[in-house]
């Protein structure tokens, strides 16, 4: 059982990721500061997808992790706890692990793998400890899954308002107050401006820009639209 928000009974996660599009990897994130163009648009008609950004730079930030996410989708390329737990720990800290507290580098793992102790200052903490999934009581694989979901369903946002609390909670087997607050932490992460550790642990392809595609212009989200949505007749349906 889990205490305050995140009170829930897990049962088995049963997330069924979605199929795939087809990408053809060229294509890549726009940096923070790119400078976005709205009178690049080609010269064919635009896709659908068009239709449902209000915002350039958000629409190709939200396709692009679409698009980012991994072949066969995190039960896939992350299918227990262990490997989710290592791939947050491997975002984190890229270059080894570093104690929250007196940033050492002399990290032990404990028998129980959710503990990590810290040889200079003898604290003992976890992968989450600072991080805005300090003290949860749900598990990183469950977390990173969820992540996925909510990434899956960004681009319709503005047409189906994304993916709902109940939906989360059915997908995960935990109880409304948890997944509201999941959806929560999850978004501000996945903002233009957010701090990015969960979009980074799921999102694991690294893509690339055609050089004749200027980064932010509506050629950019247009090239990002037709590799998620190939069909793009059956985005509104």
């Amino acid at each position: 059982m889990f205490g305050g928000a995140e009170h829930a009974t897990v049962r088995k996660p049963g997330i069924t990721c979605a199929k795939n599009a087809a990408i053809d990897a060229e294509c890549i994130q726009p940096s923070r500061g790119a400078r976005v163009e709205n009178d690049d648009e080609p010269e064919n008609h635009p896709h659908p997808a068009a239709a449902l950004r209000p915002d350039l730079a958000l629409g190709i930030h939200h396709l692009t992790m679409l698009l980012q996410l991994p072949d066969g989708g995190i039960r896939n390329a992350l299918p227990d706890a262990d490997s989710c737990r290592d791939q947050f720990i491997r975002t984190r800290w890229p270059e080894g692990t570093v104690c929250p507290s007196c940033r050492g580098r002399s990290i032990h793992t404990l028998p129980r793998r959710d503990l990590l102790l810290c040889r200079t200052c003898r604290k003992q903490f976890t992968a989450t400890s600072g991080t805005a999934l300090h003290r949860t009581r749900l598990p990183i694989q469950m977390w990173l899954l969820a992540t996925e979901a909510v990434i899956r369903s960004q681009p319709l946002l503005h047409v189906s308002g994304g993916i709902t609390v109940e939906s989360l909670s059915h997908l995960l087997g935990i109880h409304n107050e948890a997944a509201a607050r999941m959806r929560r932490i999850i978004a501000a992460d996945l903002g233009l401006e957010g701090e990015g550790l969960l979009r980074r642990a799921v999102c694991m392809k690294t893509l690339s820009l055609p050089p004749e595609i200027t980064p932010g212009t509506s050629r950019h989200f247009e090239l990002l639209a037709a590799r998620a949505f190939p069909f793009p007749d059956r985005l509104l349906t």
